[in-house]
């Protein structure tokens, strides 16, 4: 398995406040930007074992508040097999999925504003640890989601 860094604060600021969701700390209420690197630990694409991974996954402790940054509508907040506890959002010319959740904070049909709390991050469905599975969808297919930090 690959595994990227992203060693920027202005890039991991991007990633997190520009793309679509964004990471707050449950302990402290501060955003997660700091000198180490946010550890991607699966990206896009094909993998080794040529299976598709249709986002990316960010590894990240359990609990921690995953933050709307636009605004948008909630089309799925469900259980998945696959993504476990699963927010999807519409905002407009894109959808973004944000899966493996511990815990949904919001409803299918709700408006979403920026920095609204939408879920807790976990470990739900076919997980192997506590992680953010994070994919956007463009006229329902996944994109590569790191096209969003250039």
């Amino acid at each position: 398995m690959k595994i990227k860094y992203i060693k920027s604060k202005i890039l991991l600021s991007l990633f997190l406040l520009m793309i679509i969701g964004g990471v707050l700390s449950a302990e402290n209420e501060n955003f997660i930007i700091s000198d180490e690197p946010l550890i991607i630990t699966q990206g896009y694409g094909i993998q080794e074992n040529g299976s598709f991974h249709h986002g990316i996954d960010i590894a990240i402790p359990e609990g921690i508040k995953i933050i709307n940054q636009q605004y948008g509508v909630v089309t799925k907040a469900e259980y998945n097999n696959i993504y476990g506890l699963t927010v999807m959002i519409d905002y407009g010319d894109i959808e973004a999925l944000y899966g493996h959740n511990s815990k949904l904070l919001v409803n299918k049909g709700d408006k979403v504003t920026p920095n609204q709390i939408i879920s807790l991050s976990g470990s739900t469905g076919n997980s192997t640890g506590n992680h953010l599975h994070f994919e956007i969808r463009k006229n329902n297919k996944a994109i590569d989601p790191i096209i969003y930090l250039k």
